[in-house]
Order: C-alpha cells, then structure tokens, then sequence
C-alpha cells in the first residue's frame, strides 16, 4: 500500500548516513525558531499529506544564508505559496545569478521571515510530510524543523558515487528524462516555483515507484547513472 510505502521513505530518509549530520543542526529552539508537531489524522490519498517546500537564499552581513524566497507546492504541482522575503541586515550579495533576485527586489518588502514562516504554518497540517531537495539548508532559512522530511536527495543516489547527493538539475534529467534543467550550459538561473514543483515529480515518482515494488521491496537509495 501507499501508505506503508510513504513510512518507509520517510524512514530511510531519517536513517540514511546523512541525515544526522546535515538534520541535527537544525536549531529549532533558537530565536525566531518554529517546530512543527506531529498528530494522528487520517487522509484519503496520502498524496495528500505531500508538500514541496524550496527555498533562495541571499548573504547578509549576519547571516550567509538569509531567506530571502519562498515556495511551496501541493501534489499536484499547484503553487500555494510564492513569497518574497525580506532579510533582517544589509545584504551583502543577493547571488542574483542564481537566485534571480535582486537586492532592490528585496529592500522595500514588508514581509519577513517571521511572516514566512506564519504563512508556511497554515499550509501544514498535523501530518503533513514536509518534501524538499537538500532540505535542511531550507529548513534552516526558515527557521524551522520538522518531524515528517521527504528528503529526495537521500533517497537518490549516483552510480559509483555512494557519498555525493545527485544535483537536482541531474535527477530532473535522470528521473523525469527532462534534460538541460538549467539550461544547455547548466548555468541558468534558479526558478524556485519550477523547481519546488519538479521536486514534487520526482518525490512522487519515488513514492509510486515504491508501491508497486510492495513497503518492503522499495530501496533504500535509487541510483542514477553519473
């Protein structure tokens, strides 16, 4: 069953040999920190329960990784939050070539991370599972910590490369046979909403892939060719 096979993922996430290093720094109880918390509720499809978050961040005098956008998507790919935020601190370097953003895009914003953070919330229900690429480094832009992570990047692997998380441009071309996601060149700016969405895809195809193999029979790591 589906369901059986989504507590599977969710457990290989936290037991991957990567996860407690790149997790256990999350500061959740620090200042301006949430935690969400985990009841039990029932769901029709637990593609229901899915919900992609992807982050930019920019450097700030005080902080190298202030949020600075935030996305996030449902299962069927609808946007249901795309927010600019402004950061706390003079930006140093909005990494426009990456992010897309510019510090003026940023500087007369009255929406900041505690706002995000509040809009996030209201997305999330008592068993939402949180799904994202490399998703402590947006977790901890926002701030936040979860229970419930869909961490695609260490449910993936690359052929021959046990320790090295596959891109996520590389898993857009190796999983959905999507390539040039950033472009021929591979240097394309970053599209948050795009890649919120594809990360939903490929989280998805992993959830379906495993339900078929049956809860037990769903891997621990997908490898992709390098």
């Amino acid at each position: 069953p589906k369901e059986q096979t989504l507590l599977r993922l969710l457990k290989l996430t936290r037991d991957h040999q990567s996860f407690r290093s790149s997790y256990a720094c999350l500061c959740y109880h620090a200042s301006q920190a949430a935690r969400l918390k985990r009841k039990a509720v029932t769901c029709a499809d637990v593609e229901d329960l899915l919900l992609a978050v992807d982050c930019e961040m920019v450097a700030t005098e005080d902080d190298d990784n202030a949020l600075a956008r935030v996305c996030a998507c449902d299962a069927a790919g609808k946007v249901l939050m795309d927010r600019l935020v402004k950061p706390e601190g003079k930006i140093t370097d909005a990494r426009t070539a990456i992010t897309g953003i510019e510090s003026t895009d940023l500087e007369s914003l009255d929406f900041h991370l505690s706002d995000a953070q509040a809009e996030l919330r209201k997305l999330i229900g008592p068993n939402t599972v949180l799904v994202g690429h490399t998703f402590h480094r947006d977790l901890s832009a926002l701030r936040m910590d979860a229970l419930l992570v869909f961490d695609i990047s260490l449910l993936y692997g690359i052929q021959g490369q046990p320790k090295r998380r596959p891109a996520l441009a590389h898993l857009v071309q190796e999983v959905l046979g999507r390539p040039n996601f950033r472009g021929v060149d591979g240097g394309e700016v970053h599209d948050c909403v795009q890649d919120v969405q594809v990360t939903m895809e490929i989280a998805l195809r992993r959830l379906r892939d495993g339900s078929e193999q049956g809860a037990q029979g769903a891997p621990a790591t997908v490898f992709v060719t390098a």
